[in-house]
């Protein structure tokens, strides 16, 4: 008997991780808005992330904080919001055409 715990132990580690990655993500957890249009919807939010999506099937980002510099330098990314986009939206676009839509992501069912 002890000789099958090791075994059942691996089967239940692989059927979670074939099972995916949740996480709740910013733009009131919309993963298709976060991904495509990055962790803030208003410009003076910018500054508490630094950084927005180029290609969310990449996984892809631009820092977007350089007006922020100064002489004791920029400011820093979100590593926490940048860590979910390099997490999720590489596995979570599949195919290009996942990330486009029809009408505005953020506008569906509301503004967020």
């Amino acid at each position: 008997m002890g000789r099958w715990i090791p075994a059942g132990l691996a089967v239940v580690a692989l059927a979670a991780s074939a099972q995916g990655v949740y996480q709740p993500v910013p733009r009131s957890n919309d993963p298709f808005v976060f991904c495509t249009e990055g962790a803030y919807r208003l410009p003076a939010e910018a500054i508490r992330h630094c950084w927005q999506p180029v290609d969310p099937r990449s996984g892809t980002w631009v820092y977007t904080c350089w007006d922020y510099c100064n002489a004791s330098g920029c400011p820093p990314v979100n590593t926490v919001t940048l860590g979910q986009y390099a997490l999720l939206c590489p596995v979570g676009g599949g195919r290009d055409i996942d990330w486009t839509g029809r009408v505005p992501a953020n506008m569906t069912p509301f503004w967020h």
